[in-house]
């Protein structure tokens, strides 16, 4: 994917989103990133540099440890990919402590108890799997929780169940089948309570495109593409359950349920009861709003009742939900599956080099696997994206891992790393 021969993609792109990224019905306790290669080595990149924000990381033949290049090509290809097994763990440990120490990346405290998982393929010809175990020590050396994956006959490339090329082989779009869900895998590493989606699982999320350009701090002079993708599943839009706009507090005056008594104060209603004051109603004090428990896609329904049950006896005698749409009228939400109407969990996934949207079209956000796993499990998946700059020696699409766009490149206030943060931010409503 990532090759010491470099060739040049010339590419004109004459399509420009004018879609701004949203905001959506998300937990900022629950922020996960995860990446192939140059995206994995980005996923690292994230996760050391803002540990305090973050839970865990899925990394798939990723070149090292954090800051394994030490800014400099010649050590990425060489050292890095070619022959890992000359990582000085180390060091790349002692930078960390360095940029921790200057305040330029969280207190590595934070990283204690998160979850890492490793997967690396044994047929990788572009990254050594010796990376693997330098990685793992890494990690080790922080307490992290680690899983790891070393034992598939995989390519470079992102093991999926049943689509892409043979599972040994290393081409584009670096999409291999291998009869594995590796996005699965990684993903129930970090969130041990997600279910799996079925096989034909039909998706009742949407993937959208949003301008990228606004996170940019010199849209001019960069490697991001103009668009960057998110997956949303139907349960993480705001709009759903009659939030308005984010807010719990915002309902419409008749629709308001009391909350406390006739002569409660400001303060006993938000601090003693937790309920919402508005001086604008027949009463001040009133109930928050509350999340729909029947907000479930009809994949991650379950039947409640019997055949020939009707609405009153569902909603009133059961409690369960009732929606008429098949496979059943009288439901309630699977269990074990997502919290229908709670928060959403927020992932972020790098692509490798050669296989952004410039390289291979949508293949990459479409097939990789994520999507229906989000779908089924209430998780917003970020897919940002970046592309070929010749000016800025970055001939195959890649993420900054070695610091060709600027010297500050692993570390917060890199100009790549600073625009996605701010994806992430956007994405939690908290920019």
């Amino acid at each position: 994917m990532f090759r010491a021969t470099l060739v040049l993609f010339t590419l004109v792109n004459l399509s420009f989103s004018q879609t701004p990224l949203k905001r959506y019905n998300t937990d900022p306790n629950q922020v996960s990133y995860s990446g192939i290669s140059a995206g994995a080595a980005m996923a690292t990149q994230m996760h050391v540099a803002y540990s305090s924000e973050t839970v865990g990381v899925g990394l798939m033949a990723t070149p090292g440890p954090y800051y394994c290049a030490e800014g400099n090509l010649f050590t990425a290809l060489n050292t890095c990919m070619g022959f890992p097994n000359g990582i000085y763990v180390e060091d790349c440990i002692t930078e960390t402590e360095n940029f921790a120490r200057e305040g330029r990346i969280d207190p590595t405290s934070n990283l204690r108890n998160d979850k890492v998982f490793i997967l690396h393929g044994k047929e990788d010809p572009t990254v050594g799997i010796d990376a693997a175990a330098k990685v793992r020590q890494y990690y080790e050396h922080y307490g992290a929780t680690i899983a790891e994956e070393l034992s598939l006959s995989l390519g470079h490339g992102v093991p999926t169940t049943n689509y892409g090329i043979s599972c040994p082989d290393t081409s584009s779009p670096y999409l291999n089948k291998c009869n594995y869900d590796g996005a699965f895998s990684l993903l129930k590493h970090i969130y041990p309570d997600i279910i799996k989606p079925s096989t034909n699982h039909q998706l009742t999320g949407k993937l959208l495109r949003y301008d990228q350009e606004e996170f940019q701090k010199d849209p001019n002079d960069h490697s991001f593409d103009d668009d960057g993708f998110v997956y949303v599943p139907a349960a993480c839009e705001l709009e759903m359950n009659d939030l308005f706009a984010q807010n719990e507090c915002e309902i419409p005056v008749g629709d308001r349920k009391k909350c406390g008594f006739d002569s409660i104060t400001e303060e006993q209603c938000i601090v003693n009861r937790g309920c919402c004051w508005r001086p604008d109603g027949p009463f001040n004090c009133f109930e928050k709003a509350t999340a729909d428990k029947c907000a479930v896609s009809a994949n991650d329904r379950e039947e409640c009742g019997f055949s020939g049950i009707n609405q009153t006896i569902c909603e009133n005698d059961r409690n369960c939900c009732w929606k008429e749409e098949q496979p059943y009228y009288c439901f309630r939400p699977k269990s074990g599956g997502p919290t229908p109407g709670g928060k959403c969990k927020v992932h972020m996934v790098f692509h490798g080099c050669l296989q952004g949207n410039e390289m291979v079209g949508e293949e990459f956000v479409r097939n990789a696997g994520y999507n229906e796993i989000a779908d089924v499990n209430n998780i917003v998946v970020l897919y940002p994206e970046v592309v070929s700059n010749v000016m800025l020696g970055n001939m195959n699409g890649c993420y900054d891992w070695w610091g060709y766009e600027d010297e500050n490149y692993a570390v917060k206030d890199g100009e790549q790393m600073l625009a996605v943060y701010k994806m992430i931010q956007r994405v939690l409503g908290q920019d």
